[in-house]
Protein backbone atom coordinates (compact mmCIF):
# COMPACT_ATOMS: atom_id res chain seq x y z
CA UNK A 1 0.00 0.00 0.00
CA UNK A 2 0.84 3.65 -0.09
CA UNK A 3 1.92 5.41 3.10
CA UNK A 4 0.95 9.05 3.46
CA UNK A 5 2.24 11.68 5.86
CA UNK A 6 -0.35 13.07 8.29
CA UNK A 7 -2.13 16.17 7.05
CA UNK A 8 -3.21 19.18 9.00
CA UNK A 9 -6.83 18.93 7.86
CA UNK A 10 -7.61 15.24 8.48
CA UNK A 11 -6.50 11.77 7.48
CA UNK A 12 -4.75 11.14 4.17
CA UNK A 13 -6.16 8.15 2.38
CA UNK A 14 -4.24 6.53 -0.43
CA UNK A 15 -6.19 4.29 -2.74
CA UNK A 16 -4.81 1.45 -4.81
CA UNK A 17 -7.44 0.05 -7.13
CA UNK A 18 -7.44 -3.48 -8.38
CA UNK A 19 -5.11 -6.35 -9.11
CA UNK A 20 -4.53 -8.68 -12.06
CA UNK A 21 -6.98 -8.78 -15.02
CA UNK A 22 -9.68 -6.44 -13.77
CA UNK A 23 -11.37 -3.42 -15.30
CA UNK A 24 -12.41 -0.63 -12.96
CA UNK A 25 -15.32 1.47 -14.24
CA UNK A 26 -16.11 5.12 -13.77
CA UNK A 27 -17.85 6.22 -10.59
CA UNK A 28 -21.02 8.29 -10.75
CA UNK A 29 -19.70 11.90 -10.87
CA UNK A 30 -22.97 13.22 -9.40
CA UNK A 31 -22.33 11.23 -6.19
CA UNK A 32 -20.03 13.99 -4.93
CA UNK A 33 -17.14 11.81 -3.78
CA UNK A 34 -13.80 13.26 -2.73
CA UNK A 35 -11.73 11.26 -5.21
CA UNK A 36 -10.61 13.34 -8.20
CA UNK A 37 -11.83 11.90 -11.50
CA UNK A 38 -13.21 8.77 -9.84
CA UNK A 39 -14.82 8.02 -13.19
CA UNK A 40 -11.41 7.61 -14.89
CA UNK A 41 -12.64 9.86 -17.71
CA UNK A 42 -10.69 11.85 -20.29
CA UNK A 43 -7.19 11.82 -21.66
CA UNK A 44 -5.56 13.41 -18.59
CA UNK A 45 -5.86 10.45 -16.21
CA UNK A 46 -2.22 10.84 -15.19
CA UNK A 47 -3.00 14.23 -13.64
CA UNK A 48 -5.29 12.71 -10.99
CA UNK A 49 -4.12 9.10 -10.90
CA UNK A 50 -0.66 7.64 -10.46
CA UNK A 51 0.29 4.09 -11.32
CA UNK A 52 1.03 1.30 -8.85
CA UNK A 53 3.38 -1.52 -9.91
CA UNK A 54 2.56 -2.05 -13.62
CA UNK A 55 -0.11 0.66 -13.51
CA UNK A 56 -3.19 0.87 -15.69
CA UNK A 57 -4.37 1.82 -19.18
CA UNK A 58 -7.52 3.66 -20.25
CA UNK A 59 -10.09 1.33 -21.81
CA UNK A 60 -13.10 2.39 -23.89
CA UNK A 61 -14.29 -1.19 -24.54
CA UNK A 62 -15.55 -2.06 -21.07
CA UNK A 63 -17.27 0.58 -18.98
CA UNK A 64 -19.79 0.63 -16.18
CA UNK A 65 -20.89 4.17 -17.02
CA UNK A 66 -19.32 7.12 -18.79
CA UNK A 67 -16.99 6.74 -21.77
CA UNK A 68 -14.15 4.66 -20.37
CA UNK A 69 -12.69 2.74 -17.47
CA UNK A 70 -9.18 1.60 -16.61
CA UNK A 71 -7.77 -1.83 -17.26
CA UNK A 72 -5.25 -3.28 -14.84
CA UNK A 73 -2.90 -6.24 -15.15
CA UNK A 74 -0.70 -6.78 -12.06
CA UNK A 75 -0.86 -3.21 -10.85
CA UNK A 76 -3.30 -0.48 -10.04
CA UNK A 77 -4.14 3.19 -9.92
CA UNK A 78 -3.48 5.33 -6.87
CA UNK A 79 -4.47 8.70 -5.52
CA UNK A 80 -3.94 10.38 -2.18
CA UNK A 81 -6.85 12.38 -0.77
CA UNK A 82 -7.26 14.43 2.39
CA UNK A 83 -10.46 14.92 4.28
CA UNK A 84 -11.49 16.38 7.58
CA UNK A 85 -13.58 13.93 9.57
CA UNK A 86 -14.32 14.16 13.27
CA UNK A 87 -13.46 11.46 15.79
CA UNK A 88 -15.73 8.44 15.39
CA UNK A 89 -16.61 9.25 11.76
CA UNK A 90 -17.22 6.35 9.41
CA UNK A 91 -15.71 6.50 5.93
CA UNK A 92 -16.77 4.18 3.10
CA UNK A 93 -14.56 3.23 0.16
CA UNK A 94 -16.34 1.65 -2.78
CA UNK A 95 -16.18 1.04 -6.49
CA UNK A 96 -16.97 -1.42 -9.27
CA UNK A 97 -14.83 -4.00 -11.00
CA UNK A 98 -15.31 -6.39 -13.88
CA UNK A 99 -12.98 -9.39 -13.86
CA UNK A 100 -11.85 -11.65 -16.69
CA UNK A 101 -9.82 -14.66 -15.58
CA UNK A 102 -8.69 -13.15 -12.29
CA UNK A 103 -7.26 -15.52 -9.69
CA UNK A 104 -9.77 -16.56 -7.03
CA UNK A 105 -9.15 -15.86 -3.34
CA UNK A 106 -6.86 -12.84 -3.71
CA UNK A 107 -6.86 -10.80 -0.50
CA UNK A 108 -5.72 -7.68 -2.37
CA UNK A 109 -8.06 -7.67 -5.38
CA UNK A 110 -10.00 -4.55 -4.47
CA UNK A 111 -9.81 -0.92 -3.48
CA UNK A 112 -7.17 -0.43 -0.80
CA UNK A 113 -6.93 2.46 1.66
CA UNK A 114 -4.55 3.47 4.45
CA UNK A 115 -5.42 6.31 6.81
CA UNK A 116 -2.94 8.54 8.63
CA UNK A 117 -4.53 10.54 11.45
CA UNK A 118 -3.56 13.99 12.72
CA UNK A 119 -2.64 12.50 16.12
CA UNK A 120 0.00 10.30 14.46
CA UNK A 121 -2.09 7.11 14.52
CA UNK A 122 -2.71 4.97 11.46
CA UNK A 123 -5.28 2.55 10.15
CA UNK A 124 -3.61 0.34 7.54
CA UNK A 125 -4.99 -2.00 4.91
CA UNK A 126 -8.70 -1.27 4.60
CA UNK A 127 -9.85 -3.18 1.50
CA UNK A 128 -13.15 -3.15 -0.37
CA UNK A 129 -12.70 -6.57 -2.01
CA UNK A 130 -14.00 -8.04 -5.24
CA UNK A 131 -14.59 -11.70 -6.07
CA UNK A 132 -12.09 -13.34 -8.39
CA UNK A 133 -12.74 -15.41 -11.49
CA UNK A 134 -14.79 -13.93 -14.31
CA UNK A 135 -17.75 -11.70 -13.51
CA UNK A 136 -19.61 -8.64 -14.75
CA UNK A 137 -19.33 -5.34 -12.88
CA UNK A 138 -19.58 -5.98 -9.14
CA UNK A 139 -19.67 -3.46 -6.30
CA UNK A 140 -17.02 -3.74 -3.60
CA UNK A 141 -17.24 -1.58 -0.48
CA UNK A 142 -15.74 -1.27 2.99
CA UNK A 143 -16.89 1.05 5.81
Amino acid sequence: GEVSAPSTSGPDISVVCGMEQDVLPPADPSAGGIVKNGGFEGTGLGIDWGGYMEGYVADQTFKHSGNQSIKISNGGARQSVSLSAGAGSRITIKGYSKAVGTSVGLWDYGIYADAAYDDGGNLWGQIATFPGGTHDFTLGQKT
